[in-house]
């Protein structure tokens, strides 16, 4: 029988995947990895923020070799400096929300008692949850839903810490006059013939000639007035868009160098057609249009963009103050691994 993914919702929205155990612990209950000021980040509390870095890491940069270097370190020693500083942040913000005074209400619990009742029901029963959790972080029931219980009042914090943030009027728009590049946007539509194989590697000389010539093809067809949002869910392979007819919409910087150049050409008009050739294949092309994003339609966008800017200036200030300096216990830190 297939494990089932078990997927945690810390304060009210935070969804983190439960990746599959890779992490060996050697256990202790009083160990502690750090301290933060006079506070311990216990091994539990390690491990739970090394599994979700290690969730993101595999998932999301496909990294599957823990040795392999990233820059000037090994991906493991990457993955445990993350899960660190996460881990820091978050016993942080606990000491902050014990300052001022903030705890879980009535209405926190039921939350969490819900969700915890969610995972027992995906599970299949309470010990099939129990053990769910401890092959994927290596960690108890009880300390699982103490770590989450933590994660909401923390979270809780920070909310209201940044219901205190008020960007004025004058720094949203000097934000949106300095960052105008990120509120022009284009939407083409693309139709994805694919050169390479599952792998990633490139397509045999003959296939890429008939993947050119298939690409060819389907332009005429668009030009002979085809529905471009039929023919791409027909032809593309494009997972991420064919079955929204090949339609994205973007700002500079997230797309190849050849989509991007062809589609924010300043010359580019409405129903222009046209083939790009990039690494992964070739995209017949068709534009819709260009827009700049006027400052009223991202006002709510830059103002929570500036208060977490702002917050993240405020976290890395308390870093710097003594009372949550941070002390590494070297011996228990260097006992965990990731594989």
């Amino acid at each position: 029988m297939k494990k089932k993914w078990i997927y945690i919702i810390a304060a009210a929205v935070i969804v983190i995947a439960l990746a599959v155990s890779g992490i060996v612990y050697y256990y202790n209950a009083n160990s502690y990895v750090a301290k933060v000021g006079n506070e311990k980040i216990t091994n539990d509390e390690f491990k739970f923020f090394l599994g979700e870095v290690k969730y993101q890491l595999e998932y999301q940069l496909g990294i599957t070799d823990w040795s392999s270097k990233v820059g000037n370190q090994t991906a493991e020693e990457l993955a445990k400096e993350y899960a660190l500083d996460l881990a820091r942040d978050h016993k942080i913000e606990l000491m902050q929300a014990k300052k001022s005074n903030i705890k879980l209400e009535k209405s926190d619990k039921e939350t969490l008692d819900a969700y915890f009742d969610s995972i027992i029901k995906q599970q299949g029963s309470r010990v099939s949850a129990e053990n769910a959790i401890k092959e994927q972080y290596g960690i108890s029931w009880s300390k699982y839903k103490s770590i989450i219980s933590d994660i909401r009042l923390a979270s809780k914090f920070r909310t209201a810490e940044l219901g205190k943030i008020n960007p004025t009027d004058e720094e949203v728009q000097a934000y949106y006059d300095e960052n105008k590049e990120s509120f022009d946007k284009v939407t083409v539509r693309h139709i994805l013939i694919s050169t390479v194989d599952e792998s990633g590697n490139e397509l045999p000389e003959d296939k890429l000639k008939a993947a050119e010539e298939k690409a060819n093809e389907i332009l005429k067809k668009v030009n002979n007035g085809e529905d471009f949002d039929t023919l791409a869910k027909e032809y593309s392979e494009d997972p991420g868009s064919k079955d929204s007819g090949g339609k994205y919409t973007f700002t500079k910087g997230q797309m190849v160098e050849e989509f991007e150049e062809w589609s924010f050409d300043d010359s580019r008009k409405e129903g222009d057609t046209g083939i790009i050739k990039t690494d992964y294949g070739y995209h017949v092309m068709k534009f819709e249009k260009r827009e700049m994003e006027s400052l009223e339609d991202v006002r709510d966008d830059i103002i929570e963009t500036l208060k977490n800017e702002s917050y993240t200036k405020l976290m890395d200030s308390w870093k710097q103050d003594s009372e949550f300096s941070i002390v590494k216990n070297e011996s228990e830190y260097n006992s965990i691994k990731v594989k």
